[in-house]
């Protein structure tokens, strides 16, 4: 290091002593005085000898001079405290211990260090640490979109209902799908009801069957039992179950036909009158005779000759009417009419409710019958004297008739009361929908 300079400027006055104290020396020659400086009691200030990226520092207040590497200014390797002037940030980076990680400045003046990889919370992700997790979320992603998520893959009770697939209204789920397999809509059955959330029981009723009550509304899932006319399409199930289905055979403009049903029972229900649909029949024909043939087999008269040759397909006969003919079709009409049970259910006619006697067939499902007034009638008379009184509804009339040898009198006149004590109440017919 070179030695420092000093520069004086020195005016003596001749004659003059000239005397100097060190480290200044005065010489004299020819006349002419010389002051120089000796430093060699001042010494030198010896500075460290510096190489490639290396720091010189200088303590100002003792001027000795620190040597140091650049490369180690970050490590902690330098001595800082005795450097004047110093910005707070260096004291912050100070701090820091010397194990791997990146600096992380957290406020005006204070650092943080974040180590490098690991997967901690706070740790700066590596390349390795990216990979190691996108390998997983790539499988899971794939399986999802290929529905291949496995069962331990999803919490428990992780999905919601909002993630399953959207279902009908008034639908369960289950299986009704012989074997393991995916969840399915059931449909709500004939006798419940599903609605708020709660599955009830109903009162327990068949397809077709009349209910009989005080009720004021009409029941649900019925309609009224007044004779009218009904969708086939909404209430298909009702249509089946109220017709005589079977089998209709018939030649072109030909009125003989066969009819076959799957039992005896409904072949007993069929009644001369009754609308007759099939294939190469013509619309609003009617049976105008039948009888059995063979087995549960009929002959059939059509009302209309056959528009059509049919070798054999499904058919209905429609007890109560078949409406329009095509798109609905007639409900049973219970107004003013009390019910009779079918005379031959299960099989033998019960007799108690005869043709002869009353007109009214009860082995056919559907017929009626009946009058309000006494029809006219006839009773046998007997002996030479008979006096009837002829009371207003009290079924009595005069005569004085002799008959020794037997026999009829007119009596009634077909206006008489005939209706017995009844309750009146609605009617509807459980329809399922």
């Amino acid at each position: 290091m070179p030695r420092p300079a000093m520069r004086l400027r020195i005016l003596p006055r001749f004659p003059a002593q000239v005397q100097a104290t060190a480290p200044v020396v005065v010489t004299r020659m020819a006349g002419t005085y010389a002051f120089t400086a000796d430093f060699s009691p001042i010494g030198e200030m010896p500075a460290p000898a510096l190489t490639d990226y290396d720091v010189l520092l200088q303590n100002r207040s003792t001027r000795a001079f620190i040597r140091t590497r650049l490369q180690d200014l970050s490590t902690g390797a330098t001595d800082w405290t005795h450097i004047q002037n110093r910005p707070t940030k260096i004291d912050a980076l100070a701090t820091l211990d010397t194990s791997q990680g990146a600096v992380e400045q957290t406020g005006a003046n204070s650092f943080a260090k974040r180590t490098i990889g690991g997967g901690g919370p706070t740790a700066l992700v590596t390349y390795g640490d990216a990979n190691l997790f996108y390998q997983p979320m790539n499988v899971r992603l794939s399986s999802i979109a290929s529905a291949g998520v496995a069962t331990g893959d999803i919490a428990n009770d992780a999905v919601t209902f909002a993630k399953m697939q959207n279902i009908g209204t008034a639908k369960l789920l289950g299986r009704t799908t012989a074997g393991s397999g995916d969840a399915e809509e059931i449909a709500v059955g004939a006798g419940l009801t599903l609605s708020g959330g709660m599955l009830s029981t109903a009162e327990t009723a068949v397809i077709g069957q009349h209910l009989r009550g005080s009720f004021t509304a009409l029941p649900p899932l019925c309609v009224w039992a007044n004779g009218q006319n009904v969708s086939r399409t909404t209430y298909a199930a009702l249509m089946v179950a109220t017709v005589i289905a079977g089998t209709v055979v018939t030649s072109n403009t030909s009125t003989a036909a066969t009819y076959t049903v799957a039992n005896s029972e409904l072949g007993a229900q069929i009644q001369i009158g009754m609308p007759i649909e099939g294939a190469g029949i013509q619309a609003a024909t009617t049976i105008a005779a039948f009888s059995l043939a063979s087995g549960t087999t009929y002959n059939i008269t059509l009302s209309l000759a056959a528009n059509a040759t049919n070798p054999g397909s499904i058919g209905a006969i429609f007890p109560h009417g078949n409406g329009n003919g095509s798109t609905t079709f007639t409900v049973a009409d219970a107004r003013d009419r009390s019910s009779l049970g079918r005379g031959n259910m299960g099989g033998a006619a019960a007799g108690r409710v005869t043709v002869g006697v009353t007109g009214l067939n009860s082995s056919k499902l559907g017929a009626g019958g009946g009058d309000q007034n006494m029809p006219t009638h006839f009773h046998q008379i007997s002996g030479t004297t008979a006096n009837i009184n002829n009371s207003p509804g009290a079924h009595f009339y005069n005569t004085n008739q002799a008959n020794t040898a037997g026999g009829t009198a007119n009596a009634g006149t077909g206006t008489a009361n005939n209706l017995p004590p009844v309750l009146v109440e609605n009617v509807a017919i459980y329809a399922g929908v």
